[in-house]
């Protein structure tokens, strides 16, 4: 039975690797997904147009997969804001069969007040003792916006690679493109709503549910996707510091912690 277990979560990771996945830093992490609406310094990860809206900060986030000790990610992210537009830098090691060391610009601009853009460029490199895989390095690109349509509902839209960038010459493979489109409301001044919609060129459409409750310097989140995902997590802010905690769970593969720390600038 160990066995068993053990195999489908190697297909799983394995089957995924090259897959451009839902962002998983706790705040995505803790609402399943639908954090293409949320603004933080990770959103340049899902829609970096919401750094126009985000407060200049340095934020760090550490996850793992499902337990396994080898599948482990690090982010360190920094974004600065200026009076109309916003600037962002990221670094990103990835543990696995496959190792990912991912830098990552990107810029935002407020076309209107109410309305922004933002685009953001990412290097990646990819080493593997898989003699199939081997190394790599690929550029992608990421472009979104992000629209207030009033003080309670804002929309947001990110296409990723959509020039699906190649990784093996023969037999061709390529990163697949993808597209999320989401919305945030404002149900009252204590809690918000998201929903967002995913659609990559190689899976099927998964849309995700997340809302969040806020209590002062507390804040609770809850989510769930149609990928059997479910996701649980909280904030807490003292100062110019604010940590994340975000948990998502698996009915098989089990539970992935990730977990967020920022300094507000």
């Amino acid at each position: 039975m160990k066995k068993l277990y053990f195999f489908i979560i190697t297909l799983f990771t394995y089957s995924s690797l090259f897959a451009i996945k839902p962002p998983h830093d706790a705040i995505a992490s803790s609402l399943a997904g639908s954090s293409v609406t949320y603004n933080s310094p990770f959103c340049m990860e899902y829609n970096a147009a919401n750094l126009a809206f985000s407060p200049s900060s340095i934020a760090l986030n550490a996850q793992n997969q499902f337990g396994i000790h080898e599948y482990t990610k690090i982010l360190l992210i920094g974004n600065y804001s200026l009076k109309e537009s916003a600037i962002g830098l990221s670094y990103q090691a990835e543990n696995g069969i496959i190792t990912n060391q991912k830098i990552a610009v990107a810029f935002a601009k407020k076309i209107q007040p109410k309305l922004a853009c933002g685009v953001t460029i990412n290097y990646n490199q990819f080493r593997s003792q898989n003699q199939y895989y081997q190394n790599h390095q690929i550029i992608t690109f990421n472009a979104g916006l992000s629209y207030k349509i009033n003080p309670k509902t804002l929309i947001g839209f990110q296409i990723e690679n959509p020039n699906r960038s190649q990784i093996i010459v023969f037999p061709k493979e390529n990163l697949p493109a993808t597209i999320r489109m989401g919305m945030k409301h404002k149900l009252s001044h204590y809690i918000s709503a998201y929903i967002d919609a995913l659609q990559s060129s190689n899976q099927n459409l998964n849309v995700s549910v997340g809302i969040e409750i806020i209590k002062e310097q507390y804040k609770i989140r809850m989510g769930v996707n149609l990928n059997q995902i479910i996701g649980c997590g909280f904030s807490f802010k003292k100062g110019n510091i604010l940590i994340d905690v975000g948990l998502r769970f698996h009915n098989h593969l089990g539970i992935s912690p990730s977990l967020n720390t920022s300094y507000a600038l």
